[in-house]
């Protein structure tokens, strides 16, 4: 049975200037990511200050970044993913951990960011 996403949800203040995300994988294990405003498709793949929009445009919208994580490494299978915002009031860097179910299993962490004026 597969297991749940390790998920993390917050409000990020947005300004009217561009806002970047970047998403590390840690541990040195290997992950992919998908990155979506609304339902829209912004990137995949490895996600390196990749522009989500600028802060006026954004505001409203939700981002959500799935990340699947694999076990790569024999003596270790912690994992973790930490997602950094740019480009807002202040920036952001949010780190959530897991484990992977089995040896060379994977992980899928969610991460959803709801763009606000902090009004």
């Amino acid at each position: 049975m597969p297991r749940k996403a390790v998920a993390y949800e917050q409000d990020y203040t947005v300004e009217n200037t561009p806002v970047r995300l970047t998403v590390l994988v840690g541990d040195r294990q290997y992950g992919s990511s998908m990155v979506f405003v609304d339902d829209e498709l912004i990137a995949n793949g490895d996600i390196d200050e990749i522009p989500l929009g600028s802060g006026g445009d954004l505001e409203g919208k939700t981002a959500v970044v799935y990340t699947v994580v694999t076990d790569i490494r024999d003596r270790k299978n912690e994992i973790s993913v930490t997602w950094i915002l740019k480009g807002g009031r202040k920036a952001l860097t949010v780190e959530k951990t897991g484990s992977a179910s089995k040896r060379f299993g994977s992980q899928m962490f969610k991460a959803s960011f709801h763009f606000t004026d902090g009004e």
